[in-house]
């Protein structure tokens, strides 16, 4: 590239360190600028504000395990440095290029350009190596879940640094030896010097979404992320590549750049930040609790496993309709569509309650009358009389012999053990020592 490219002004920032911002008359006004330009410049206040709440709002619930999965600290460092270099483009629109200092044009190409998007590789990679270790975990293949650093966010915020800290060298190196006749001036055209290192970092993490992307295909996804890596890496390939094309074209007229920057930084946001948020809400966390397990008769006539022990103990103490009719009455409560209510109250009635049917249970006939003047209009409580009829005999005499057969004490054991599991699983995605 020849000099003429690289130096347009010599205006020299060295010989006037705290006035290398120019004139009034250098600066494009507002009203100078064009349609386009100045619509990029009020979206960017626009947006600014809102991504400034956003972000503060995503501090508040920074606790939630939704967000702390997905490595807060990441997730911030990517927002401040997608802000930043919208913010450097716009500035870009508002002061012409042959008078924005050369130096300052080089970093933020180098440093704030990859923080756009680094970070979001980074996060993604820690939480499918955390599904991972977990899965081998569960299989018995490590003894400790928190065996490998690679679960802890600061390890790949180390990683970052790394990453950035030899796009450093790489910028220090063109300051004071390659391009260090063209830092202490305005103007210069430095895309085409800066480009390569930004295609090698680039590539490089195509390689590694490529990567996350199989990943992502056979590995569990309890919390959900999976539609913001795809989202984020379909971004990644769609409009960040034709962003680095366009700015290694000297090309001055920035519409399209400035556009493809702010559609790429919106998607991320979105996926990032307030989905995030949104999911805080709407999927709150399990309770880390050791709550009681198959502890109360409920719990135990719907369990698949503990079933047939009811039905063991109905036969012994020759109650055995009053069983599935309980059970049935259990499954009929958690129904939400109508049509199914009306269907599934219809059978209980024709199958328990109705005089001489299969499984007719003895009931008073005020309740069955009640029970059939209701059923055409049938609701949640409809079966709320031969429930607490029936839990009488069950939770007197069914509940306490359950608990004292083997079978019982096994099957407790092994959900107990699968709840425990869960629970130190629950705290090695979220980093957690002790809960």
């Amino acid at each position: 590239m020849s000099d003429t490219n690289l130096t347009i002004s010599a205006t020299s920032v060295l010989e006037n360190p705290w006035t290398f911002i120019p004139a009034d008359e250098s600066i494009n006004k507002l009203s100078d600028l064009s349609v386009i330009h100045q619509f990029y410049f009020y979206i960017f206040i626009i947006w600014s504000v809102g991504w400034f709440v956003t972000l503060i709002w995503y501090c508040f619930r920074i606790v939630n395990s939704n967000i702390q999965i997905r490595s807060p600290i990441l997730t911030i460092i990517c927002s401040v440095g997608s802000e930043l270099t919208l913010l450097y483009n716009i500035i870009l629109t508002i002061f012409t290029n042959q008078h924005f200092p050369c130096f300052i044009l080089m970093w933020c190409q180098l440093l704030l350009f990859q923080l756009m998007y680094i970070p979001h590789f980074l996060k993604y990679m820690r939480y499918y190596f955390s599904m991972y270790q977990m899965e081998r975990w569960k299989s018995g293949i490590v003894a400790d879940p928190k065996s490998s650093i690679l679960i802890l966010e600061w390890y790949w915020i180390a990683i970052l640094g790394i990453v950035l800290s030899a796009l450093s060298a790489v910028g220090i190196v063109y300051q004071y030896r390659n391009l260090n006749a063209y830092m202490s001036s305005f103007g210069c055209h430095l895309e085409m010097k800066t480009l390569i290192p930004i295609v090698v970092v680039y590539a490089l993490f195509f390689i590694v979404g490529c990567f996350l992307c199989y990943i992502c295909a056979i590995v569990n996804d309890p919390y959900k992320i999976r539609v913001e890596f795809i989202t984020t890496f379909v971004s990644y390939i769609i409009i960040l590549l034709p962003v680095i094309i366009i700015s290694g074209k000297n090309v001055e007229d920035v519409q399209i750049y400035v556009g493809l920057l702010l559609l790429f930084v919106s998607i991320t946001q979105i996926m990032n930040l307030i989905r995030p948020i949104h999911l805080s809400y709407v999927r709150p966390p399990q309770k880390n609790s050791r709550n009681k397990i198959l502890d109360t008769i409920d719990d135990i006539i719907l369990d698949p496993e503990t079933y047939p022990l009811v039905e063991q103990i109905g036969i012994e103490h020759e109650s055995s309709e009053c069983v599935p009719f309980i059970r049935e009455i259990l499954r009929y409560r958690l129904i939400t569509n109508q049509a199914d209510l009306e269907r599934q109250a219809r059978y209980i009635f024709d199958e328990y309650i109705r005089p001489d049917s299969p499984h007719q249970n003895n009931l008073p006939h005020t309740m069955v009358k009640d029970i059939e003047a209701r059923i055409q209009d049938p609701t949640s409580d409809l079966f709320n009389g031969p429930y607490r009829e029936i839990m009488k005999l069950l939770k007197t005499n069914f509940l306490p012999e359950i608990k004292l057969l083997p079978e019982y004490s096994r099957i407790l054991h092994e959900r107990e053990m699968k709840a425990e599991q869960e629970r130190k699983a629950q705290s090695l995605l979220l980093g957690q020592e002790n809960q």
